[in-house]
């Protein structure tokens, strides 16, 4: 009884790349726009771009591992609802824990490019924030297209 599929987490890691890269490209017309484009605004908006992804994949694979490592351990026997909460008081911490440390890790990424756009000159503060924060409308969108394509195709 494995979480989804392996696969599944690369691929949706793929849409999140390529809708980084559509951010990216966007960044950077509209600093061209407004006459405020350098090198440092593609690698900025890289930068915020492959630290996004990456923290995806953390997480990703973080959470997957812990919950399949739950669902081995509970094996396939019966248990009754005393006994089912039981097991899920005694190990369930160790999902918690595997979550605390998998978001610990993905803060001090984030925090950690942000300082190194600020201090190092080679990337554009700004263009390394905007792909970090367009995470949450991408994975929207990305959902919002497999549910469409989903109905279109009858599944």
């Amino acid at each position: 009884m494995e979480n989804k599929s392996k696969l599944s987490v690369y691929i949706d890691s793929v849409w999140l790349a390529v809708g980084e890269l559509i951010v990216a490209a966007l960044t950077s017309l509209a600093f061209l726009l407004f006459g405020k484009f350098s090198y440092t605004v593609v690698t900025g908006a890289l930068l915020g771009g492959a630290v996004t992804v990456i923290n995806f994949l953390i997480l990703s694979v973080a959470i997957n591992r812990a919950i399949n490592g739950y669902i081995t351990e509970r094996g396939d026997k019966e248990m009754d609802d005393e006994a089912a909460e039981e097991y899920a008081k005694q190990h369930g911490t160790a999902v918690q824990n595997a979550m605390t440390k998998s978001y610990m890790l993905r803060m001090l990424l984030m925090i950690g490019s942000l300082v190194l756009a600020m201090i190092s000159g080679w990337f554009s503060p700004l263009a390394t924030v905007i792909p970090l924060i367009m995470y949450r409308p991408i994975l929207y969108v990305t959902e919002f297209i497999k549910v469409k394509a989903k109905a279109r195709r009858g599944d």
